[in-house]
């Protein structure tokens, strides 16, 4: 039997109305790239909602990733909309981020176990483009290592997380840098016309690490400062309830509408469509960059003023419970016309992905 399935993890959707909007843009990316390569694209069985899973054709692996040796006993069985482990080619996962400190060592051992299972199955282990890092806490740093070294192919997103990688004595050889895999797909016309709005998105992260008044202040400014120079202003949900219940709040101080049922690709439209954004979601920001949306961006990690350097923008980045500071750089940041410039470094960008979608193709075929 030929191995043509290949299982894409670590960006799950369970719920695409509240869903992460940023794991469903790479899930949609990367099954996108796997069925032109000529492979079936796969998700864990229970991990993406149906109507998702039936719109862009994926079929569903069955099996327990908790029970390891079950994979190994279980037939080989590649139906139309279901296989087991033993039919797949290899894994393209998408979760490297909890893999660091920020998350602790409860998620990297389930990544870990993962990772040995995909390895002892004979896949292709291929870490698609994320942030890695920092490994300063010694049993994340141990688990890291653990999993990694189960991989054929790693990529960061930048060269920060690259040398996060490399510090774990990861070897070289297997390691690259690719900018995130979303940032060609999607929503690509830039002839739209914009509305002069200005678009919230939350991130409950931010709130927690920052402060939950400073934050909530630092949004409300924002929107005020929107009001009374003629913007609308919206918030826009880009994942779950806790980024919902913030923008309640804020929308509580300084009434303004709240979208929250748009999905897919329609997220990134909606901001293309607008003036400006002020972001704490990381492919919130992503998507406003490819579509030269003058974006504030509001950090928590590393690979957020990585992302903005890429662009060239990195002076968009502002702290996110420095209210003046926000409303001075959304005043600098719409008197400049930095247009032409994101579009010509996105051409850039979107070569370097090419290319990383080529390796990747190589490496799932044992071209190497």
């Amino acid at each position: 039997m030929a191995l043509r399935n290949v299982l894409i993890s670590g960006a799950e959707v369970r719920d695409r109305s509240v869903g992460n909007r940023g794991a469903e843009h790479l899930l949609r990316s990367a099954a996108a790239r796997v069925q032109r390569m000529g492979y079936s694209p796969a998700v864990t069985v229970g991990q993406v909602d149906a109507s998702l899973r039936n719109e862009i054709l994926l079929k569903q692996y069955i099996g327990n990733p908790r029970l390891q040796t079950i994979d190994s006993f279980v037939p080989r069985i590649d139906l139309e909309g279901i296989a087991t482990l033993r039919t797949f080619r290899g894994v393209l996962d998408a979760s490297g981020y909890a893999l660091g400190d920020p998350w602790g060592t409860h998620t990297a051992t389930w990544l870990s176990r993962k990772y040995d299972q995909w390895k002892a199955q004979g896949l292709t282990v291929v870490a698609l483009p994320q942030a890695y890092g920092p490994f300063e806490d010694r049993d994340v740093r141990e688990l890291a290592v653990s999993a990694l070294k189960n991989c054929d192919r790693i990529y960061a997103r930048e060269q920060e997380s690259y040398d996060h990688i490399l510090s774990l004595g990861i070897d070289g050889d297997i390691c690259r840098i690719c900018p995130d895999i979303t940032i060609g797909e999607g929503w690509t016309d830039n002839t739209i016309e914009r509305a002069k709005r200005l678009v919230i998105v939350p991130n409950w992260h931010l709130s927690d690490k920052r402060g939950s008044s400073e934050y909530i202040e630092c949004l409300t400014e924002a929107a005020e400062w929107g009001k009374s120079n003629g913007f609308e202003v919206v918030g826009l949900l880009h994942e779950g309830p806790r980024d919902l219940e913030i923008l309640r709040r804020v929308s509580q101080r300084s009434p303004f509408p709240i979208i929250s049922d748009l999905s897919g690709w329609d997220v990134k439209k909606y901001i293309a469509e607008s003036a400006v954004v002020v972001a704490g979601r990381y492919h919130a920001v992503v998507a406003a960059l490819a579509t030269g949306t003058p974006v504030i961006t509001h950090s928590w990690s590393h690979k957020y003023k990585q992302l903005l350097r890429d662009f060239g923008v990195e002076h968009w980045l502002t702290e996110p419970g420095d209210a003046v500071g926000t409303i001075r750089g959304i005043e600098s940041m719409v008197a400049e016309d930095s247009s032409e410039a994101l579009r010509r470094r996105k051409l850039e960008l979107i070569g370097e992905v090419d290319r990383m979608w080529s390796d990747v193709h190589d490496v799932l075929s044992n071209e190497i």
